[in-house]
């Protein structure tokens, strides 16, 4: 009888050092609690106590002293839906008796389960839904006072589903404004904010939602990304597709020069080349009779005849090295002295 009360004594002194965890990896039918103190069991079966001490039951003798909860956590700290919740506990008993734990699990302050499990699963949340756990220690003849943890559902992270750029067709000229288009879902209905960054061959050069491509040129490489937010957390950045610059006709850049000499009119005209193309050619696309344009300089020249009076509508045009062009148009009136206007109604 002393050799049995010696060694129930080495068994209950080496479970009162033990600190017991509870916290399952994932939900089974087992008691956390009693997996937890397994491991204590197998140890003292190794040291010649465990099948002894299986059929031993202490007699409450009016000393027995209730176990206790030294502390829960929640783990994640922030769940989300279908996100395995699990109560993680310290617990010990002052008599070195076996613990079990009871785990009641509330939503917004309702009782959803109750049980021995230390493991559930919500499969919907609202971002506003606070998740509770309450844990109860008992050795069998006495219980702990309950210890809980609390937390709040987590945020869900916004997504993007596309980013697309208008205008959509396939000549973007220098000048054009582009427009950026973000759509995106936020599965807890927040209201997305969306940041932008344009870039042309890799550099950075806009961080609106619009973009004005005047600082671009032909064969320059544009696009942009987009990150939302939902007020606590940015999705993954997403781009548009690449936009390549296309080739920019040149323009005429102002009423052109009105030279009378000996009855011939000249009319030098100027143009400007968004692209920077030198190799620039002008052309009389509609004229009267007579007159001439020089395709390199620009010059239109024309001596009326004598019945040529009146008002005389002309079309020149100038076009660049890729064969886009732009044309003016404007009028000449020849009075009956041969002397003629400067250029009107030029549109």
């Amino acid at each position: 009888m002393m050799g049995r009360n010696r060694k129930w004594a080495a068994l209950a002194t080496a479970a009162a050092l033990a600190t017991l965890t509870a916290g399952c990896g994932e939900e089974t039918s087992t008691d956390s609690a009693v997996q937890a103190m397994g491991s204590v069991d197998q140890q003292f079966a190794a040291d010649g106590f465990g099948a002894e001490a299986d059929a031993v039951e202490l007699e409450d003798d009016g000393t027995n002293r209730a176990p206790v909860v030294r502390r829960v956590t929640l783990s994640p700290s922030a769940p989300l839906p279908g996100q395995p919740v699990r109560a993680v506990v310290e617990a010990d008993d002052p008599d070195g008796d076996f613990v079990r734990l009871t785990f009641s699990w509330y939503r917004n302050g309702e009782l959803v389960t109750e049980s021995g499990k230390g493991t559930i699963t919500f499969p919907t949340l609202a971002k506003s839904d606070r998740i509770e756990v309450r844990v109860v220690a008992s050795d069998g003849r006495r219980t702990s006072e309950i210890a809980s943890a609390t937390s709040a559902a987590g945020n869900r992270v916004p997504y993007l589903t596309n980013v697309y750029v208008t205008p959509d067709n396939q000549l973007i000229r220098r000048g054009e404004v582009l427009l950026a288009h973000p759509e995106g879902n936020d599965d807890d209905n927040d209201k997305l904010r969306f940041t932008y960054r344009w870039e042309a061959n890799g550099r950075l050069v806009g961080e609106e939602r619009s973009f004005d491509t005047s600082s671009l040129k032909r064969g320059d490489k544009v696009q942009v990304e987009v990150v939302a937010n939902d007020g606590q957390t940015d999705s993954s950045p997403r781009q548009s597709l690449e936009i390549e610059m296309s080739n920019s006709p040149p323009q005429i850049t102002q009423l052109p020069r009105m030279e009378v000499e000996s009855g011939e009119l000249r009319y030098a005209f100027e143009a400007e080349d968004a692209d920077g193309d030198r190799n620039l050619r002008f052309w009389v696309e509609d004229g009267p009779d007579g007159m001439q344009m020089d395709s390199l300089s620009g010059e239109l020249s024309w001596r009326p005849r004598a019945d040529q009076a009146g008002v005389h509508p002309v079309q020149v045009g100038v076009k660049d090295g890729f064969g886009e062009g732009t044309k003016f148009e404007f009028n000449v009136t020849v009075n009956t002295t041969t002397e003629a206007s400067p250029p009107a109604n030029a549109r």
